[in-house]
């Protein structure tokens, strides 16, 4: 990890660090199961992706860190495009048995199912044969251990202890491992196959072992003919059939039940089901064979199953060291053109040597056809990471504080329209002071204390310091803009809040504030929008405010005494 990380800075930077650490090699895991290739596969796409990404930026002259990023991106997403393929390609026609245990889940879906979302205890099989089948449980003790003995638990109280079998013991075998497993495959009629997350991902060789138990329980379950379910654990996925070894490749791509922690009595509920209907329909086909063939005894662990399940040739699939060398072609490929092709990077233009002298425009997080910000000039901004505005409320300074961690706090208690206002007293431009200026005023602001329906905070303009002001408020669950005459004492000529679900609850919320004076100050037109959305839209003719104080702004409308309180970041104000 740290030889990664001193190897990965230099190149595109801190930022984008995780790019490459991650990316690569989530998309060598999609391509393969087995660690040491995933290894050099992900090593092989992050060459592609910094070399790759230095060459076109050199040819086009834009950021190194945009390549980078989109490069890596393209193969995580074709890793994960071929991994679905793959999948999908898998998916042949599942075995005989295991059609007809999907048949009779979803059929059993719209049955009633017993207590405590268990099935009966007792079930009839088709003709009325009794279920008296052996499970057998196959899990890695590494994965899915808790869940096989949860499992067994269920399993044992539906069809009873000596009917379920989940750990061999090869010294009733002579310690010969594998002549236990195939004896005690052979006398079980299903076997529940547990797959959790690290299924394949374990030390060794895994299931490419030919001495791997798992490996032998399933070769001794399909080699016999015994109905091979598999369970996924807690969101796991199927193997595809590159990830399996030859003598298991008829797995690949078979129809799965699931067991979730978030519903486990419901999943174990069907797969219960599912057991009763395979094993009811195994007997049944055993005891009334077809015209002309004769009973047959239980597949002994040396005899051959009657009804043996065929194993399906394995899916062609390009293999993973055809990837490598595709990849390793792309390198070479990027080597020689970063090499032979000349750059072309475009020449200064006039314009662009005069953007340094050329106001920014404003910041708004509404479209630029809808928002008069869009033609204003950027007066001031603040990210609160420093107190060179020095944001302070005048009556009470305790009211409002820096965070320290580019943010500012501001807060009051009281009733009935106290309200504390902060502002940016060194600003520049006269905003710190009673100014008669066109604003659009934009701010984050999150909620911090509020009694429900009890509270207001956002941005104050045209204050005059004592009462009369416009507020551009957010409230519980809406917004308004509210004009106070006389000290707080009175709310007039506004309209009413207006309700809305686009608030973020404990999250801040972009607010923006337009004021401007029209008809040789007989009116003044007053938008708020929120995230990019206009909801206000008001112009004042009685007696409306034409200059006055900036900030930000707090406020308790509770009957009952409150705190109301706010944080506010990346403040910007700008001249209409």
């Amino acid at each position: 990890m740290a030889l990664a990380t001193s190897m990965t800075v230099p190149v595109v930077g801190a930022l984008l660090m995780f790019s490459l650490m991650i990316g690569p090699a989530a998309a060598a895991r999609s391509l393969t199961a087995r660690p040491g290739l995933a290894l050099t596969l992900s090593v092989v796409i992050a060459l592609v992706t910094v070399w790759a990404g230095i060459a076109v930026s050199y040819q086009s002259n834009w950021p190194l860190g945009f390549f980078v990023g989109v490069i890596g991106a393209a193969f995580f997403l074709a890793g994960r495009a071929y991994a679905a393929l793959a999948r999908s390609a898998g998916r042949k026609a599942p075995s005989p048995q295991v059609a007809r245990s999907l048949r009779y889940l979803a059929h059993s879906s719209r049955c009633p199912v017993g207590t405590h979302g268990r099935a009966r205890s007792t079930s009839s099989a088709l003709g009325g044969v009794s279920v008296a089948g052996r499970i057998f449980i196959s899990y890695r003790r590494a994965d899915t251990a808790n869940q096989a003995d949860w499992l067994f638990g269920r399993l044992t109280g539906h069809f009873g202890p000596q009917q379920v079998v989940k750990d061999v013991d090869p010294a009733q075998s002579g310690g010969d491992l594998a002549r236990a497993i195939a004896a005690a495959v052979a006398s079980c009629d299903a076997v529940v196959l547990l797959i959790g997350h690290h299924w394949l991902a374990v030390a060794g060789e895994g299931l490419h072992d030919p001495n791997d138990y798992v490996r032998l329980e399933l070769e001794s379950a399909l080699a016999r003919g015994v109905l091979v379910i598999p369970v996924l654990i807690d969101g796991a996925r199927l193997p595809v059939d590159g990830e399996l070894p030859p003598s298991l490749a008829s797995m690949a791509g078979q129809p799965a039940l699931e067991l979730s922690p978030n519903h486990p009595e419901a999943d174990a509920a069907r797969l219960l089901q599912v057991l009763d209907q395979s094993m009811a329909e195994r007997q049944a086909t055993q005891l009334t064979p077809a015209h002309g063939q004769s009973t047959a005894p239980r597949p002994s662990a040396s005899g051959q199953a009657p009804h043996p399940t065929r194993p399906m040739p394995p899916r062609r699939r390009p293999r993973t060291r055809t990837v490598a060398l595709v990849a390793g072609g792309i390198v070479a490929a990027g080597a020689i053109a970063f090499v032979l092709i000349p750059p072309s990077h475009p020449a200064p233009s006039a314009q662009a040597g005069s953007r340094q002298g050329s106001a920014p425009k404003a910041v708004s997080s509404s479209s630029p056809a809808a928002s008069p910000a869009a033609s204003s000039t950027v007066l001031v901004t603040d990210d609160f990471s420093t107190q060179k505005i020095n944001w302070t409320d005048g009556y009470h300074p305790a009211a409002g504080a820096y965070t320290g961690s580019g943010a500012y706090r501001l807060s009051v208690t009281g009733a009935n329209g106290q309200a504390e206002l902060a502002t940016p007293a060194a600003a520049t431009h006269g905003l710190g002071d009673v100014t008669p200026l066109n604003l659009s005023v934009s701010v984050d602001a999150r909620k911090l204390a509020g009694a429900p329906q009890g509270y207001g905070y956002g941005i104050a303009l045209r204050s005059d310091g004592s009462g009369d002001s416009y507020a551009f408020l957010v409230m519980d669950h809406a917004v308004a803009i509210q004009k106070w005459v006389g000290g707080g004492a009175r709310v007039t000529g506004t309209p009413a809040p207006v309700n809305t679900s686009a608030l973020h609850t404990g999250a801040a919320d972009r607010l923006q504030a337009v004021c401007q004076t029209a008809a040789d100050g007989k009116s003044v037109h007053l938008e708020l929008w929120l995230n990019g959305t206009k909801l206000v839209d008001f112009t004042d003719r009685d007696h409306p405010y034409t200059k006055g104080y900036m900030g930000l702004y707090v406020e308790t409308i509770s009957d009952a005494s409150s705190t109301a309180g706010a944080e506010f970041d990346n403040f910007t104000a700008a001249q209409l």
